[in-house]
């Protein structure tokens, strides 16, 4: 389960506190879009909800597919793309995406850092996401390196946070 240690949210509670303060934010003009691909409500709806009270303008998708068609049909600066997701994993998405939108900018995230002997975020990199999270992850970080990434482009290839003690062991997603 994704906990956001700040503000101690998790489970229902995370999911009506995230629909409360949804309620009361406003979309802006010019600002950067940013897509967020994620297959869990709760983690899609906090870093939209973060997202936009720094600034940005988000939309959200379920699964790679449906995050796609949002890359596609509308300006897109940067996606955030969990990796595993069903119908196309974030794997998939972030070769997509290098190979239709070079320029756009990519954070992958994963709960499950080793999948069938595969170093997740390794690969994610390997593919081209400019910047890793493992989950859980510091909310207030992730929306940091979104702006360092908008403003500088890419800062290179990098794990933005250390795999958790024990990482080494195959998880699942």
């Amino acid at each position: 389960m994704f906990r956001h240690k700040e503000e101690g949210l998790e489970g229902d509670a995370s999911l009506r506190a995230a629909k409360a303060v949804d309620s009361v934010i406003l979309q802006g003009g010019d600002q950067a879009r940013v897509v967020v691909i994620e297959d869990d409500e709760v983690v899609r709806r906090l870093l939209r909800i973060a997202l936009k009270m720094a600034g940005y303008e988000v939309s959200e998708a379920c699964d790679g597919p449906a995050g796609i068609k949002l890359c596609i049909s509308e300006r897109t600066d940067l996606v955030i793309t969990d990796i595993s997701m069903p119908l196309m994993d974030g794997l998939e998405v972030i070769t997509f995406l290098r190979r239709s939108m070079p320029q756009t900018r990519i954070i992958a995230t994963s709960g499950g850092l080793i999948h069938g002997g595969v170093d997740l975020l390794s690969e994610a990199a390997r593919l081209g996401a400019d910047m890793t999270f493992s989950k859980p992850f510091d909310l207030r970080r992730v929306v940091k390196m979104v702006g360092v990434l908008l403003e500088k482009g890419s800062v290179g290839r990098q794990v933005a946070e250390p795999p958790p003690p024990g990482a080494d062991h195959p998880r699942s997603a």
